[in-house]
């Protein structure tokens, strides 16, 4: 394995070259937060944007994501009456939880159109995103279980580890790690990165229900389902593949069970647009993070001397 893994980061290494070869990246003039991770999927990038922009409302944020899966590429402000399908699950989601959002399938271009009207962008999935100096970033890590975190550090790419992208070159670019710990539970182990290091939890808000079925289609569902599984008796499972777009016929097989049908945040966004059954309810979720104060203060440090430079 480590013979492939290795060929592997070989021509990673090629082909980062080639990306960035007579690249010279834009330099905006707002403050961009980069939120990035080189895990594949389900590493916390949208619930830390999130919690970032709750966190930073007096500023007046705006968050910036592609809009994955969504018909609309160019840049566009994220509305109520929007779908799914136009924007893509998580800006709908985010916007629907009150915050300010923007797609743009080409984010050098989105931030062009953003640097103007906001101070600060919080920019979703940025690392790999190499025509566009960001002032401050965070590098998010998902915290399942000790083998997972292990291959991370091992620095193994996919097939044999989580990884998308090289660890130890993405940690040369962030400024800081935040490790999240999926089903709540904090890993115990000396942190050995030369980077400041936050951890952080996700808290699911499980509705008090008896028994249900869960009903999901997220990357690594396994927190989610055991974070239900504490407080509701789960009599079947059905997960799709990540960012699945759900069909009304799906929606009204479903509707066929008798019990209630627990789903998260991010699925509801596409099956409400066809549910017609009361059964459904979905799980919200939020981002605490430990020493919550501190990690703030390290972004405001860095936006006021931003501040003090322009």
């Amino acid at each position: 394995m480590s013979l492939f893994n290795y060929s592997l980061h070989k021509i990673l290494k090629i082909v980062n070259k080639a990306l960035n070869f007579k690249q010279t990246p834009y330099s905006p003039k707002s403050f961009v937060i980069g939120v990035g991770s080189p895990v594949l999927g389900g590493a916390g990038k949208t619930e830390t944007v999130s919690f970032l922009f709750s966190k930073l409302k007096n500023f007046q944020p705006v968050i910036l994501a592609k809009g994955y899966k969504g018909r609309i590429k160019r840049p566009t402000e994220v509305l109520l009456n929007h779908k799914p399908s136009d924007v893509g699950d998580e800006p709908l989601m985010l916007a629907q939880r009150g915050c300010t959002v923007w797609i743009s399938n080409d984010k050098t271009e989105g931030v062009k159109a953003l640097e103007d009207k906001f101070k600060i962008i919080i920019l979703d999935d940025s690392l790999q995103h190499r025509k566009l100096n960001c002032s401050y970033n965070i590098l998010t890590l998902p915290y399942d279980d000790e083998k997972t975190l292990n291959k991370i550090f091992r620095n193994l790419l996919f097939p044999f580890g989580p990884l998308r992208d090289d660890f130890y070159e993405n940690l040369k670019r962030c400024d800081v790690v935040l490790c999240i710990a999926r089903s709540g539970e904090l890993p115990d182990f000396d942190v050995k990165v030369d980077k400041p290091f936050y951890f952080a939890k996700y808290q699911f808000d499980v509705p008090n229900i008896e028994s249900a079925v869960v009903v999901t289609g997220i990357a690594r569902p396994e927190a989610f389902i055991e974070s239900v599984a504490k407080k509701v008796k789960i009599c079947k499972v059905y997960t799709y593949r990540d960012h699945h777009q759900y069909s009304e016929k799906e929606i009204s097989k479903l509707e066929q069970l008798t019990i209630p049908i627990i789903t998260t945040e991010k699925d509801w966004v596409k099956i409400k647009q066809f549910a017609k059954s009361t059964l459904w309810s979905p799980v919200y979720l939020s981002l605490y993070v430990f020493d919550e104060k501190k990690f703030i203060d390290d972004i405001n440090i860095r936006l006021n001397a931003k501040n003090r430079c322009n």
